[in-house]
């Protein structure tokens, strides 16, 4: 939970003062500008939910279009998770690859970092 809450500060704190035309600026050869980046991240973190059956909400057409928004309710939804989780060691196959609460946790906290170091690149 800590390395959670320091991954989501450092992120923040990239991003925190940039103007609505920096976070919506494009740049040559990205997909995304840096909201689409932060969009990105809470959908990764969606995503990772709901390979272990447990999305919040059920589609991900239904999560915030705001970034921050986003960010925050996902964020949310996977910290009250985390502790339900605790010694469950079901693992669950989807699409040919197997994931467990483990791996959900580690595939989150490896994605928000890459993708914040991406941000500052761009910075």
């Amino acid at each position: 939970m800590q390395l959670l809450a320091w991954s989501r500060e450092i992120l923040i704190s990239v991003v925190q003062g940039l103007s609505a035309e920096k976070l919506a600026q494009t740049y040559p050869n990205e997909r995304w500008a840096i909201n689409g980046i932060l969009k990105h991240i809470g959908g990764g973190e969606w995503f990772y939910q709901e390979r272990i059956g447990y999305p919040f909400p059920e589609n991900e057409e239904d999560l915030p279009s705001d970034p921050f928004e986003r960010l925050r309710v996902v964020r949310e939804h996977f910290t009250a998770l985390l502790p339900k989780l605790d010694r469950v060691t079901k693992v669950i196959g989807v699409e040919g690859e197997i994931w467990s609460p483990r791996k959900m946790l580690r595939r989150a906290l490896w994605h928000e970092r890459d993708h914040t170091e991406h941000i500052r690149k761009l910075l």
